[in-house]
This record gives structure tokens, C-alpha cells and sequence, in this order.
């Protein structure tokens, strides 16, 4: 029973996305005739007039073609709300130029181990073991001189 009203639930939940271009239809539940305005990021308004049909008020908004969030106001009061956003097929790809950002790349190749191959790629490139052995010898070199100055011989 759980899971029945909660999978029922989950289809129920409206949605307060679109994209731009997309026709846009937005159905409010209940109330009388009234008349909405249409709020744009930009601050501008709209008068719409709904249909009605069942008991709901359907308010054909049409086509827009500016992302942004989307107030519906009735009465004074902030009655929906909704986003337009950008198609991602819009958006330009590749984002950023590799070519810029790195100049030698090193591609991984799908049919070879992923391991392996960024431990080719950062041979030579990890000094750490070369610091840690300069590390000791300078210790080292470091306990002879204060022996030397102590005037203890080692």
C-alpha cells in the first residue's frame, strides 16, 4: 500500500520546467473566473484570460523564447510559478578549447586498461621519491655540520 500511494504521488507532481520554444500550458486547480498576469524575469507583465474546463482554469501561455522564471500573479498574489530554460542541443560544444587549456593532452583509449594507462601518462612526472631521498641526504648532511660545529667528531 506504501509504495502504491507513493509511486502515485511521484506521476501527480506537475511540471514547473519547460524550454524554450516549447508551448507552454499551465492548468490551476479550482477557483473562480479571473483574469492572471504574466510576470518576466525582466519585470514586464501580461494580462491572461483562462479557459475553463472540469473545474480548472487552463491558461494557454504560448511560446517563449526567454529563459528565465515565470510568476503567474491573480489577485495580488503570486499563484504559479514556473522556468523556462535553454535547450542544452543549443549550447555550444566543445565548451572550452582543449588546445588552450592544455597543449599536449594525453588521450585514454577505451579498449586499454584506464590504470595502466595514466600511469604511463604520469611517468616522470611524480618527483616525490626524489625529494624524499634529498630530503634524508640533507638531514644527514645537516647532523654532520652540527657534529663539526659541536666539536664532536662522527
Amino acid at each position: 500500500l506504501y509504495r502504491m500511494l507513493y509511486a502515485a504521488v511521484q506521476k501527480a507532481a506537475r511540471q514547473n520546467n519547460y524550454i524554450t520554444g516549447e508551448n507552454i500550458k499551465r492548468v490551476i486547480a479550482g477557483g473562480a473566473y479571473s483574469k492572471y498576469t504574466l510576470r518576466d524575469p525582466q519585470g514586464n507583465s501580461f494580462e491572461i484570460i483562462p479557459e475553463q474546463a472540469g473545474g480548472k482554469e487552463i491558461l494557454n501561455i504560448g511560446t517563449i523564447l526567454r529563459p528565465g522564471i515565470y510568476s503567474l500573479i491573480k489577485d495580488d498574489k503570486l499563484a504559479d510559478a514556473f522556468s523556462v530554460n535553454v535547450s542544452s542541443m543549443e549550447l555550444k560544444k566543445p565548451y572550452a578549447d582543449m588546445k588552450k587549456i592544455m597543449p599536449n593532452p594525453v588521450w585514454l583509449d577505451a579498449d586499454k586498461d584506464p590504470k595502466t594507462q595514466i600511469l604511463e601518462a604520469r611517468t616522470g612526472q611524480e618527483l616525490w621519491l626524489f625529494f624524499l631521498i634529498l630530503a634524508v641526504f640533507m638531514l644527514f648532511m645537516e647532523m654532520l655540520v652540527v657534529k663539526k660545529i659541536e666539536g664532536k667528531t662522527v
